[in-house]
């Protein structure tokens, strides 16, 4: 862009191997941008009749009339597509709907940003950042009630509450609409994982990656859920793909699983390479502790006192305290049941790996609490497993080869 004029660079590329298949320049007077998006693309349409299916008339519709607003929000947007410099995006999109209240999209995104907000960012207060999630929920439910991103986000906020049933069917219906974005997918597969369905997530998030392949975040999930299906090989390459593409957690989530291997020295170099200093357990002090602590050399205790105080941390598996997640978890949902952000620790404990874990009385309690047992009853048990029990208590009985 310079000054009202823009020059647009189309370009079509087999990813296979990053061959160049066409390319085109495109140069527009910046008068209507929407205006100028449909034309390229109809001219983009044209171009690639013959090469691929796409239709022959192309409509762009006009999202705001404020351009300022909409470039920050471009500029939002894809950054939560990156889950990177979220707070950043956070800012724009929250100047895009002060420029244009009646900005639906950007409202939805909005909302979806200050959702994942808190795991990414250690210094953002979870309640603080959902009451704000809540607000721009409400302005965008009123301008754009079935937008599909909104939608997932409903389905999310049930699966949370325990709802599980409810929310995965929505997030399902989320999932199978028409969408550019990639995201509903992506937390509908996610959310399968949760409850322990990987075989069903593996094809939802194989589907997010064919609508973004460059999205690094839809790697790493994909790769999460082959993990836990024991497709080491194929996971690692995702897991690879994920961190050349951003989404660099992926990395940690490998090298854990590979020090709970005994392969040691390779996941700690794969934790190393992943400094951030943002983060007390990724910090350079955090990292150091924690290979001693793997290592034997030091103790374990130095790495936990870097922690927040009673931490759920995925890295506590890899230091064979699955023990101190679960009496954390146990306290925690006996004073409120709701799953909440916690969640995600459900990415960790389907590793096989820590099968364990899953037959362990203490898991089962947690899994009643939060809802899991109530949607296993009705949908039926991860991975072959079914309830017993015994000695006062229930655990789950997994099959010995799983999954």
């Amino acid at each position: 862009k310079q000054g009202n004029t823009v020059r647009i660079t189309a370009q079509l590329i087999r990813t296979s191997d990053g061959f160049h298949l066409w390319s085109q320049t495109y140069d527009r007077d910046l008068i209507d941008v929407f205006k100028v998006q449909e034309e390229i693309a109809q001219a983009i349409s044209d171009e690639l009749v013959g090469l691929l299916p796409v239709g022959k008339n192309v409509n762009v519709s006009v999202a705001t009339d404020d351009m300022t607003a909409y470039e920050r929000f471009l500029r939002g947007r894809t950054r939560f597509f990156k889950r990177s410099e979220l707070k950043k995006a956070r800012d724009d999109l929250a100047f895009a709907v002060e420029r244009d209240p009646k900005f639906g999209e950007a409202w939805v995104y909005l909302a979806a940003t200050h959702y994942v907000l808190p795991g990414y960012e250690t210094d953002i207060n979870e309640k603080e950042s959902y009451l704000a999630m809540n607000g721009a929920m409400e302005r965008a439910e009123h301008l754009l009630p079935k937008h599909p991103l909104l939608l997932a986000l409903r389905g999310n906020l049930l699966v949370e509450r325990n709802k599980m049933a409810e929310g995965l069917d929505i997030l399902a219906q989320a999932a199978a609409m028409p969408s550019t974005d990639s995201t509903p997918k992506l937390w509908y597969g996610n959310s399968l994982m949760v409850v322990g369905y990987a075989n069903a997530a593996i094809p939802v998030l194989e589907q997010a990656i064919s609508i973004d392949p460059l999205s690094g975040i839809n790697h790493g999930y994909l790769g999460t859920a082959l993990f836990m299906l024991r497709d080491d090989k194929r996971g690692a390459v995702e897991m690879a793909l994920a961190d050349s593409q951003g989404w660099s957690y992926g990395q940690l989530l490998y090298g854990w699983k590979l020090i709970t291997q005994g392969q040691r020295n390779k996941g700690l170099a794969l934790c190393r390479s992943l400094v951030d200093e943002t983060n007390p357990g990724s910090s350079s002090a955090g990292l150091n502790a924690f290979e001693k602590a793997v290592l034997g050399t030091g103790d374990k205790k130095a790495y936990l006192d870097l922690l927040p105080p009673d931490t759920l941390d995925e890295s506590l598996f890899a230091l064979g305290l699955s023990d101190r997640i679960l009496e954390r978890w146990l306290a925690i949902t006996k004073v409120d049941p709701t799953l909440g952000s916690n969640r995600y620790v459900m990415r960790i404990f389907w590793q096989p790996e820590y099968a364990a874990v899953w037959e362990d009385p203490r898991f089962f309690t947690i899994a009643e609490r939060t809802g899991f047992v109530a949607l296993w009853q009705a949908r039926g048990y991860p991975f072959g497993c079914k309830p017993l029990s015994g000695a006062g208590s229930k655990r789950l009985q997994c099959p010995k080869a799983m999954p």
